[in-house]
C-alpha cells in the first residue's frame, strides 16, 4: 500500500525519458507527429505504455514481498533510485530507462526496456554482488515484448548474513 504515491512520480519520469530519448534521437519526425495525432488509438498506446509498464514492474515487486520504503528521481544515467525492504533485510534498488541497442526506424508500438535492478545491503551497507550472469539480488526487465524477473533474493540475503 506505501507504492501508490510513489508510482506517478515512476510514470513520470519514465515517460519524460522515453520522449526525449525518441526526440534526440530524431526518430520521431515531426510528420509522424502530426499522423499520431489523427491517429488516437496509437495516440493512447504511447501516452499509457509508461504507466502500465511501471505499474506491471511494481506489481512483481509486491508479489515477492519488497516493500518499497523511498524513491528518488535522480535524472542521470541511473534513472532512479529505490530504498526497499525485503523480509527485515535492506535494499538499494534502480530503477532504469534503457534505449535499444538496435537503431530502427521509430514505430508507434515498438518500445525500449525499463529495467528494475535490486540489491541486498550487507551490514556495512554496501551492495551485496552475487556471482553469476546475474550480481544483483532481483532483477525484472521490461523489454520490447515480455517482462523477465530474475529472483536471486535467498542467496543474496545469505550473502549478507555471511558478511
Amino acid at each position: 500500500m506505501t507504492m501508490k504515491p510513489i508510482i506517478p512520480a515512476l510514470v513520470k519520469a519514465m515517460s519524460d525519458e522515453y520522449k526525449k530519448d525518441a526526440r534526440e534521437k530524431g526518430l520521431m519526425h515531426d510528420d509522424l507527429e502530426k499522423k499520431l495525432q489523427h491517429h488516437k488509438r496509437f495516440e493512447s498506446l504511447r501516452a499509457d505504455w509508461a504507466e502500465k509498464r511501471v505499474n506491471s514492474i511494481f506489481r512483481e515487486v509486491e508479489r515477492y514481498g519488497i516493500t518499497i520504503k523511498k524513491a528518488e528521481v535522480t535524472g542521470g544515467w541511473r534513472g532512479t533510485t529505490l530504498k526497499a525492504i525485503y523480509q527485515g533485510v535492506t535494499m538499494e534498488g534502480e530503477l532504469q530507462y534503457r534505449s535499444m541497442d538496435m537503431v530502427r526506424p521509430y514505430k508507434p508500438w515498438r518500445r525500449p526496456k525499463i529495467v528494475a535492478t535490486f540489491w541486498i545491503l550487507d551490514s556495512n551497507g554496501n551492495k551485496c554482488y552475487l556471482e553469476g550472469h546475474i550480481p544483483s539480488a532481483f532483477m525484472i526487465v521490461f523489454g520490447a515484448k515480455r517482462m523477465l524477473t530474475y529472483n536471486r533474493l535467498m542467496p543474496a540475503v545469505l550473502n549478507a548474513m555471511a558478511r
